[in-house]
């Protein structure tokens, strides 16, 4: 009888115990697979050491569902937190990725088509029976009515068993702790529900900054000197291409054909990206802001190297074959895609990047409308007409759907992964079909460039560079988006190249065999606006001379 009326004088805390045991194993079998890997010499001591995690994990919850108790927080509310722990639980298990504001900001950000792509049978009927189990278990709790005394009751007993757990294993493993998260830093990402909800914070916030951050100009002094010749700039941005799968950059496979044969082709072959999502690294590598000072709750608001070329004359488009362009194209002409869309060139994964061939073509067949570029040189006083800023965003190796993203005919490497459940391939045919995008990334860029070359009406400059890099299974990690500081090589290191037409080689020789010379040089996302500065004699007091690969002061550091 006593022990019956302790149970029911104590009943909500009962309850809270229960949520937070069945919230445990349900919403975080990452971290649960995490811990039990962790190793420590000594049979027993792992084993302690283990248990001593799983603590502290259910002192951190039971703070939580003994808040949600105290402030009667609306079940509904929390299925609600329950099921997208139980989903950002999925992905980071299948894909090897971790929940930081990078990933959450770019699973807001994707398209539909895109969203669609990550979800299969297996996450339907994981998070489906976990969630009703869950639900199932919480309808068959009975609180007690509300008071305020009670309330407060059962809110301090967890916190003092909060406080008790921690405190136990502090006193018996504070120096393995210490260790253990100094060294795994990483490790709070896979806590859910407190992730999630900070994460869905951090979002928030990033949104509310970017309605209210002032808006930045820094191309109100920019200057370029013109030429005879109107100037045609070309600037591919790829999608999730890592330098390693490169042909030009010592690939054994020859994913590279036609490039390979160019001759006014400068590639750089230690190139490191600003982030490892599309979301950071698109603004971060336009700006003049370095990687370490790029912010993107402020330097979303903030002119970059688009606008200083549209300041200074090239008539400036931006066609979207991706998930849009981040913000950066927000101050030019943005070309519509609808018209050319057709079933030939899409599918349910998007529209090959064909498209932007095609988008390209019609741009450089229409007339120009002829605006002049302010700046004259002084030897030439006659003004440039028809300077042109082309900006084509490919949809390029995004995965896990790489067998969507080119056609049949360029399906070269074989077997191929036809699956978004990349666990569910062999690591060879992951990287066939990853292959095969690249193989056909190399294509497009190839017949922009043999447009150019029958466009002799323009001194012609083409630049490809990819946002971020991706991981095919390497030490069981796919896709991208880790944080950087934890992130592998794969989804760092990237491809970057110029290419020049034959006039524009011809006038700028000295300059072009220059570079030629830094190709084996470190460089990153940082020096892209810098470069393109240079590369365009353009003067501007946010040009750094030592980031400039055309400017002797460039500082050349090599891996």
């Amino acid at each position: 009888m006593i022990i019956k009326k302790q149970i029911t004088n104590n009943i909500d805390f009962i309850n809270n115990l229960i949520l937070t045991i069945s919230f445990l194993f349900l919403a975080n079998k990452t971290l649960t697979l995490f811990i039990f890997n962790v190793s420590i010499d000594g049979l027993l001591k792992s084993i302690f050491f283990k248990i001593s995690l799983f603590s502290l994990l259910f002192a951190i919850l039971i703070i939580f569902f003994s808040f949600t108790y105290s402030i009667r927080l609306n079940k509904y509310i929390i299925y609600l937190i329950v099921f997208l722990s139980l989903s950002t639980d999925y992905f980071m298990r299948s894909f090897g990725v971790l929940l930081d504001e990078t990933l959450f900001q770019s699973l807001f950000e994707s398209s539909t088509n895109e969203a669609l792509q990550y979800y299969h049978f297996s996450y339907f009927i994981e998070v489906g029976i976990c969630l009703i189990s869950f639900i199932f278990i919480y309808q068959k709790l009975k609180f007690t009515d509300f008071t305020i005394l009670n309330t407060l009751k059962t809110f301090f007993q967890g916190l003092g068993l909060s406080v008790l757990i921690v405190f136990i294993v502090g006193v018996f493993f504070y120096k393995d702790c210490a260790s253990f998260f100094r060294n795994n830093r990483s490790v709070r990402h896979l806590v859910n529900p407190i992730n999630t909800l900070y994460q869905s914070y951090n979002y928030i916030n990033f949104l509310y900054s970017d309605k209210t951050t002032t808006f930045v100009q820094i191309s109100d002094d920019a200057k370029m000197t013109t030429t005879k010749k109107p100037k045609l700039f070309v600037f591919i941005l790829g999608e999730t291409a890592r330098s390693s799968n490169f042909s030009i950059n010592g690939y054994a496979r020859n994913t590279n054909p036609n490039l390979i044969k160019e001759n006014n082709l400068v590639n750089f072959e230690n190139v490191t990206s600003c982030g490892t999502a599309t979301a950071i690294s698109v603004p971060c590598l336009f700006s003049d802001k370095n990687r370490s000072e790029f912010n993107r709750n402020k330097d979303m608001k903030r002119e970059n190297i688009i606008d200083i070329l549209n300041k200074v004359g090239f008539n400036s488009t931006w066609v979207e074959n991706n998930t849009g362009c981040k913000g950066v194209c927000d101050r030019i002409t943005n070309f519509d895609l609808a018209t050319l869309k057709n079933n030939e060139i899409c599918n349910v994964g998007g529209c090959y990047d064909e498209i932007l061939v095609n988008a390209f073509n019609k741009i450089i067949d229409q007339p120009i409308s002829k605006t002049a570029v302010q700046t004259l040189n002084n030897q030439n006083p006659k003004p440039t007409y028809g300077n042109q800023a082309i900006y084509l965003h490919m949809l390029g190796s995004h995965g896990p759907t790489y067998y969507l993203r080119y056609p049949d005919k360029f399906g070269e490497f074989k077997p191929v992964c036809n699956s978004s459940k990349l666990s569910d391939c062999t690591s060879n045919s992951i990287i066939n079909t990853y292959d095969n995008t690249i193989l056909y990334t190399e294509h497009i860029i190839s017949e922009v460039i043999k447009k150019l070359k029958a466009s002799p009406q323009y001194d012609s400059v083409l630049v490809y560079v990819s946002d971020h890099g991706e991981s095919l299974g390497e030490r069981g990690v796919y896709l991208h988006s880790l944080p950087y500081i934890i992130a592998p090589k794969e989804q760092k290191q990237i491809p970057f190249f110029f290419w020049f037409s034959d006039s524009y080689y011809k006038n700028e020789s000295v300059r072009i065999n220059n570079i030629k010379n830094k190709t084996k040089c470190s460089l990153s996302h940082d020096n892209v606006f810098h470069s393109l500065i240079g590369a365009f004699k353009i003067k501007s007091k946010f040009h750094d001379n030592t980031l400039d690969i055309f400017n002797e002061k460039f500082k050349c550091l090599k891996k």
